[in-house]
């Protein structure tokens, strides 16, 4: 990807009223340079569980450390007639340290956000 491109993705669910509906995805994996804006947006009528999660790797396949370049993700909820239940927010830039953590492992690196209600 070159540094002006931005990649993005996309995710629609609708949960009917009475439904179950569970998006847990494999993490996304970025690699050095990478731009990505996510967006998952939820609407969900009365009585309906939605459980949804949300996660990414930053790898460097050359084993040189090198992060992606930014990430933005936001994730909301609605009820029908866009009424916003919660929302969550978060932009990284790739080239802030990594601390060591429990998600780290042999050059692989995890990160955990947490959303935040606004």
């Amino acid at each position: 990807m070159s540094e002006a491109g931005v990649a993005s993705q996309v995710v629609d669910i609708h949960a009917a009223a009475g439904s179950f509906v569970e998006y847990l995805p494999d993490p996304l994996v970025l690699f050095p340079m990478a731009n990505l804006r996510t967006s998952i947006k939820i609407v969900a009528e009365e009585n309906a569980t939605v459980i949804v999660a949300d996660a990414f790797l930053s790898h460097d396949p050359t084993g040189q450390g090198r992060t992606f370049h930014t990430l933005f993700s936001e994730t909301s909820l609605r009820r029908p007639g866009q009424r916003l239940v919660c929302l969550g927010r978060f932009d990284i830039v790739g080239d802030a340290p990594v601390l060591p953590s429990p998600g780290t492992m042999q050059g692989f690196t995890a990160r955990k956000v947490l959303f935040t209600e606004e």
